[in-house]
């Protein structure tokens, strides 16, 4: 259990206003007219949010949810080709996935893919493993012990953030985006030490209904929507009012969501994670019927006006840091803050114990 933080923890500065739960019911009832009013999906998607998703597909290793229905657990060339062109688009609403040739490699499936969004189309070459539980989005070819990729980067220069008397650390997440749940469990030492120093804020990633039109019911709370589903932003909900009511248990919270809570169990296990951290439920239940609209204009604006679309962010004194900086060391980001005073206070030199996130690859997010 991380120990509590202090009242020192600044909330954020969220108007409420009177009758959400009113405007809440409205919503959803106009919601559920456009619906009716159509079946069909509108997969007008900005450009560069296609951008984002796949330059996230580069770099990530994706576990596919399919093991074979055959016992040598191989996937016949169909099989594996009608896998891919399903699996990618649930990663995102509005991108059309076509396989256009595949044939087996060095014991990997090769696969020339076409991603479409928006009239716009991008290609790939992605691998597969035979028994299509694996997705390597790029591949790269290892000669004389040198990987060789397609475009080598120059080593970056260290990176000098904003500096102020008291910095602020803005944490952005989703509340069941694997990237932001390790955020949270990176930040939570950073704040049993700095919280009397620096103000540590929680946000969150929350999406128009731009990006998933025709599947509000399945994405949306009225016109706020989340990457992995309504559950999901109903708990970036329920987090919200727990940092509204109990910013002193919020970060016990989110880690005990991460580490208890799942899709199929969310209903009930919120309300365990709640209780078994002094959290009452009631409180946090009355919250979500009456602010839920209003927190998440807020965080929507928030994040639209730093540009933060993915999951997670970490912004200092106004800056967005970059993830190589303290990817996974709560001791980096510690170090990081206190190097942004003006003038250091002595509690910096206090050294954080690092965790098994420490060893965590240091790409991809949500």
């Amino acid at each position: 259990m991380v120990s509590k933080t202090k009242k020192t923890i600044k909330k954020s500065t969220v108007k409420i206003k009177p009758n959400v739960k009113k405007q809440v019911k409205t919503v959803e009832k106009k919601q559920e007219k456009k619906i009716k009013k159509t079946n069909k999906v509108d997969n007008t998607m900005p450009w560069k949010i296609m951008t984002g998703i796949l330059a996230v597909l580069f770099i990530a290793v994706i576990v596919m949810p399919y093991t074979g229905n055959n016992d040598s657990n191989v996937l016949g060339e169909t099989e594996a080709k009608e896998l891919v062109e399903n699996f990618i688009p649930t990663i995102q609403p509005g991108l059309s996935v076509v396989v256009d040739t595949i044939s087996e490699i060095n014991g990997l499936y090769e696969l020339n893919i076409t991603i479409s969004a928006n009239g716009q189309d991008q290609k790939m070459v992605s691998y597969m493993t035979l028994d299509g539980k694996t997705l390597f989005p790029q591949g790269m070819e290892i000669v004389e012990g040198e990987a060789i990729a397609a475009q080598p980067q120059a080593t970056a220069a260290p990176t000098e953030y904003i500096k102020a008397d008291k910095p602020t650390l803005e944490v952005y997440t989703m509340s069941f985006c694997p990237y932001g749940q390790l955020a949270n469990k990176l930040t939570a030492p950073v704040v049993n030490i700095l919280s009397d120093v620096a103000n540590i804020i929680p946000r969150w990633v929350i999406y128009g209904t731009d990006y998933y039109k025709g599947q509000e019911d399945v994405y949306c709370i009225g016109d706020f929507c989340s990457m992995h589903g309504l559950y999901e932003v109903e708990e970036d909900v329920r987090q919200m009012c727990v940092w509204e009511n109990n910013p002193d248990k919020y970060w016990d919270y989110v880690l005990d969501i991460a580490e208890n809570c799942n899709k199929a169990n969310l209903d009930t296990c919120w309300k365990s994670a709640a209780e078994s951290v002094g959290v009452d439920v009631a409180t946090i239940e009355t919250c979500f019927s009456e602010d839920a609209l209003t927190l998440l204009a807020a965080e929507k604006a928030i994040a639209d006006e730093n540009g933060i679309q993915g999951s997670e962010a970490l912004l200092l004194n106004g800056a967005k840091l970059s993830m190589s900086d303290y990817r996974w060391s709560s001791e980096k980001l510690k170090t990081l803050i206190c190097d942004s005073f003006n003038d250091a206070p002595e509690i910096c030199g206090q050294t954080i114990e690092e965790s098994e996130a420490a060893s965590i690859a240091t790409t991809g997010s949500c």
